[in-house]
């Protein structure tokens, strides 16, 4: 006999995380140990796929932006004050989130995004600054970035070869030191920007973002030659006004996490590399910020409102896209084929 689950859900469904809070940022360390970050001051801390979120509170004007953990117990977070540009800091944990301290700094500021390479080297990105460290948070070097606004991503293709975004005036930077060094290469002169990047490869990449308020319109950038020139990628929904975090589960699958600025939320998956992005069903809700993946098929998002939703089935149908239908030709014609024995090549003319 062969029993089914019949209460497996389809597509992304709504998790409990027992908050209303504003969620930023989502990572998870294994199939089941995963934390959220949030605001004001918020951590929750699931270890079993998110059935369950225990939470933990810190001071109410703190915003923490961005979780990352570099082993089971090791993790930080790049975090914010509201209402300051210069009072933000890096908080790390040793024993799984249990419990989390300040790290000493060069600088004090808005830091919005945190990534590591390794156990050992890292890199957290603020308002005009970013940060890098080679032991695991013990000691920092600053780059500070006067007329650049808020670097809101950091993503290291490896060891050697960083790239930033920056939202207040569409700029992408790139580093070939492993961030000692910063050069741009990429100016958006255009109303929009930048909130999160992937690169496949030494050539490939994608940049996604937002535009103002009163125009409405999210962006989508692609790159075939390491960052040196962008185009746009083609997405299905134009009541997006922003996109927040991008994350691939392999070269040609990615999602994308944002939402409208009527309080509505989206999901964009591609299944081609990011050169084409389609919608995916979630119920109404406000936007949502991050995204994480544990495997090909199982993601989270999180967003407003303490949301997070969860897929197993790698999000559901694709919008816009009918993959069940089949056309069956009504004919077929096969026509006389004379080949030319001098010829390497021959014609065969057909019809349907």
């Amino acid at each position: 006999l062969r029993s089914e689950n019949s209460s497996a859900q389809m597509g992304w469904f709504e998790l409990n995380s027992g908050t209303t809070e504003k969620l930023y940022s989502v990572f998870f360390v294994d199939a089941n140990s995963g934390f959220v970050v949030g605001y004001p001051g918020i951590v929750l801390k699931t270890t079993n796929a998110g059935v369950n979120w225990h939470s933990q509170t810190f001071s109410a004007t703190q915003l923490f932006y961005s979780v990352y953990f570099t082993d089971i117990n090791t993790g930080y977070i790049a975090s914010g004050v509201f209402g300051s540009l210069d009072s933000g800091n890096v908080l790390k944990t040793t024993n799984g989130g249990n419990n989390w301290d300040a790290l000493i700094l060069p600088k004090y500021s808005q830091y919005f995004y945190i990534n590591f390479l390794n156990s050992n080297t890292g890199i957290v990105s603020g308002y005009q600054t970013i940060l890098k460290t080679t032991n695991a948070g013990s000691t920092w070097d600053c780059h500070t970035f006067s007329s650049l606004g808020l670097l809101s991503s950091v993503y290291f293709l490896n060891a050697n070869t960083v790239y930033a975004s920056e939202y207040d005036h569409g700029i992408i930077l790139k580093s070939t030191n492993g961030g000692d060094y910063w050069e741009e290469v990429y100016d958006y002169s255009g109303n929009a920007g930048f909130f999160a990047l992937h690169f496949h490869d030494a050539n490939t990449g994608i940049v996604v973002g937002g535009y103002s308020p009163t125009v409405g319109e999210a962006v989508i950038l692609r790159t075939t030659n390491g960052g040196l020139n962008w185009e746009n990628s083609v997405f299905n929904n134009s009541n997006i006004s922003r996109l927040w975090s991008i994350k691939f589960v392999s070269p040609a699958i990615g999602y994308i996490s944002g939402g409208g600025n009527t309080g509505s939320c989206a999901i964009l998956k591609t299944t081609n590399g990011g050169i084409n992005w389609y919608s995916q069903t979630t119920n109404p809700g406000n936007m949502l910020n991050g995204n994480y993946f544990t495997s090909v098929n199982t993601g989270y998002a999180v967003g407003s409102e303490g949301r997070i939703i969860k897929t197993t089935d790698g999000g559901g149908a694709l919008i816009g896209i009918n993959t069940g239908s089949e056309i069956t030709p009504e004919r077929f014609s096969l026509f006389q084929n004379y080949p030319n024995p001098f010829n390497p090549v021959t014609k065969i003319k057909f019809d349907i």
